[in-house]
């Protein structure tokens, strides 16, 4: 086992393991990766950035995922996180990308990695963050609960309901925020 997990409990728990993209599964976030893209390729046009953002972010990252190629494979992944899901899929444990990034994008790195069985993500209206990936995680699982690894305060409302919290701690306060009202089952720190 990586020695930048910390384990707090091991039960067995095979729910589907739902998987944060940005800030978890990478050390980056897509939507900003393709903003810069789209900035250094066609710096002409990177006034258009700004009526797509005011349609709301997942039009933004819908237009930018249209138009940008991310070299996938260049991508800063978290080596421990990835460890941890490979790990997982061995164990035959079902795994979900969810991600408020754009579906196309998210669609590219899953089927990159190879261990997704699903992707939920952004499309051209719904920017899946938050409140918005808690609805689409329940719909696709029902009452059979699920887990879930993020990193950011956009994920304390889905932890909440989470049969096993992960936490990809970097930021300040976020991991005492978790603890408040569960106790995670790993905590990977980076």
């Amino acid at each position: 086992m990586p020695s930048n997990i910390t384990r707090m409990s091991q039960p067995a728990d095979q729910t589907p393991l739902y998987v944060d993209l940005d800030g978890t599964l990478i050390a980056d976030d897509l939507a900003f990766v393709s903003a810069r893209l789209f900035w250094r390729q066609t710096p002409w046009k990177a006034w258009m950035m700004a009526p797509w953002l005011m349609k709301g972010r997942a039009r933004l990252k819908w237009e930018l995922a249209k138009r940008v190629k991310i070299p996938i494979d260049r991508l800063p992944y978290r080596k421990s996180v990835l460890d941890f899901l490979n790990e997982q899929k061995k164990k035959g444990r079902r795994l979900i990308l969810a991600t408020g990034s754009n579906e196309t994008l998210a669609r590219q790195v899953a089927g990159r990695l190879g261990l997704f069985d699903d992707v939920i993500a952004s499309d051209q209206t719904t920017n899946r963050t938050g409140p918005r990936k808690l609805l689409a995680i329940r719909a696709q699982c029902g009452p059979d609960g699920f887990s879930y690894i993020g990193d950011s305060r956009k994920d304390l409302v889905i932890w909440k309901e989470a049969r096993q919290v992960f936490v990809v701690d970097h930021r300040p306060g976020l991991l005492q925020k978790v603890k408040a009202f569960c106790e995670p089952v790993a905590v990977f720190s980076e």
